[in-house]
C-alpha cells in the first residue's frame, strides 16, 4: 500500500503532516519498525512495505508518483479543483487494496470549490463528516474556552459578507467560484 500526504506547499507538509506522523511513531514507541527518511519525507513500514510519502503540489515529481492506493489532501482548501482532479487521476489502476482520498480542511468560505462539491451535492462515492471543535479531544480547557469566547463574539454572520453576496448577481458569484477552482499560474504564485 501507497500513501500519498499532500499539502499546497511541500515546506507546509514537512513541518506538519510528516512532523505529525512522525511524532506518533516516537510517541508510540515503535521507530525501530518504520524507516523514516527525512530527507525524501518517506515513511517505510519495515515489515509490509506499505510506504507514506509526503509531498506539495509545488512539486513537479507529483504527477510521475504511480501505484498510490490512499491519499490525504491535509488543508484541502488551499489547493484548487483542478489540482483535486489531478490527484483523484493518480489513484488509477487495478491493486487488491481499496482506494481513496481523504481530505481534512476548515471551511473558508461559501464559495469554495469543497462547499459545492461535497456539501452541496451528492456524490455516492464520497461521505462526509462534519466536526467543530467540541468533536476535538485533543483540545486542553484553555483552547476550548478560547473558541467558546471567540465564538460568542461572532454568532452572527457578517452583516457586509452577507449583504455584497445577496447584491451579487449570480454570473459574478459563479465566476467568482470558478476562480476559485482554477489551478494558480506561476504569476499567481508568486504575488
Amino acid at each position: 500500500m501507497k500513501t500519498l500526504v499532500v499539502r499546497a506547499d511541500n515546506t507546509d507538509n514537512r513541518s506538519s503532516t510528516f512532523e505529525e506522523i512522525k511524532a506518533r511513531i516516537e510517541e508510540l514507541g515503535v521507530e525501530d519498525l518504520f524507516t523514516i527518511n527525512k530527507t525524501s519525507m518517506d515513511i517505510t513500514c519495515k515489515r509490509n512495505g506499505n510506504t507514506i510519502i509526503f509531498r506539495g503540489m509545488d512539486d513537479e515529481k507529483i504527477k510521475s508518483i504511480h501505484g498510490v492506493t490512499m491519499i490525504w489532501i491535509e488543508e484541502a482548501s488551499e489547493i484548487a479543483e483542478y489540482d483535486f482532479n489531478q490527484l483523484d487521476i493518480r489513484l488509477r489502476g487495478e491493486s487488491r487494496h481499496y482506494k481513496q482520498i481523504i481530505i481534512t480542511f476548515n471551511p473558508v468560505s461559501i464559495l469554495h470549490w469543497l462547499k459545492k462539491r461535497f456539501f452541496d451535492t451528492s456524490d455516492p462515492r464520497a461521505v462526509t463528516h462534519r466536526s467543530t471543535y467540541k468533536d476535538n479531544r485533543f483540545l486542553d480547557a484553555e483552547a476550548v474556552q478560547t473558541l467558546r469566547t471567540k465564538l460568542m463574539q461572532n454568532d452572527k454572520p457578517d452583516p457586509h459578507i452577507q449583504d455584497i453576496q445577496r447584491r451579487l448577481p449570480k454570473e459574478i458569484l459563479e465566476n467568482i467560484q470558478n476562480r476559485m477552482r482554477a489551478p494558480m499560474t506561476e504569476n499567481a504564485k508568486t504575488q
